[in-house]
This record gives structure tokens, C-alpha cells and sequence, in this order.
């Protein structure tokens, strides 16, 4: 990730945790300027980490973004890595297991670990 994302999510995280900070807000915060700010942000919005927000405006929503809010994925990454890998695991157990199973027995066709077998 670029280093400018990486600044405006902390920005984020760290000063706007309940809120819909505008572009322009977290701009003045890093001294950047606002298209900067703009372009990490769509970045930001790809990989999943934040979410525009849209201003209601006579009963409708706007078509402009007025500001970002954190998704799961950027509020508590490490909570959502570790939820992936456990579907990640969910899913391909089987595969895992014969992975694990087909690599002792290279090991073990190729002389480098012996497992003694009951009763022979």
C-alpha cells in the first residue's frame, strides 16, 4: 500500500473513529492536499478498507461522497485477517491435510525422517 494511504488510515483510525471526516478535514490534519487525499481514499475504497459516505440531501442521498467511514477491514484488521484465515482453513482443510500428509511421505521416501509403524 502506498505510503499515502497508509497516512490517511491512520489519520482516520486515529482521530475520526465514529465519524465521516470530509476530504477536506483530513487534508488540513496531514497538510496534504486535497486531491491527494481524494485519490488515496478510491485506493482505500478498492482494497476494502474504508467506505464514502453520501450526504441526504431533501430525502435523497447525493451522488457526491461527503466524507469516508471506516469498514471492518480498516477499523480491526487483525480481527478480519485472522476471520478470513479461519474460512480460509473451513474450506480447504482437506487439501491441507493430504498437503501435509504428501510432503511427510517425500520426507520419509527420501530417508530423512523414519515413523515406526505399530507391530511390524
Amino acid at each position: 500500500m502506498m505510503q499515502t494511504c497508509k497516512k490517511v488510515l491512520r489519520c482516520v483510525r486515529k482521530n475520526y473513529k465514529n465519524g465521516y471526516p470530509s476530504f477536506y478535514e483530513i487534508s488540513s490534519k496531514l497538510n496534504m492536499h486535497p486531491l491527494d487525499v481524494d485519490s488515496a481514499c478510491k485506493v482505500l475504497v478498492e482494497e476494502g478498507y474504508v467506505a464514502y459516505h453520501y450526504q441526504i440531501a431533501n430525502g435523497k442521498a447525493t451522488t457526491i461522497p461527503g466524507g469516508i467511514y471506516l469498514t471492518l477491514k480498516g477499523r480491526k484488521p487483525t480481527e478480519f485477517f485472522f476471520d478470513q484465515l479461519r474460512d480460509y482453513l473451513k474450506k480447504n482443510w482437506i487439501a491441507i491435510t493430504a498437503l501435509i500428509i504428501s510432503i511427510v511421505s517425500l520426507l520419509q521416501s527420501w530417508g530423512l525422517i523414519s515413523i515406526p509403524l505399530p507391530g511390524l
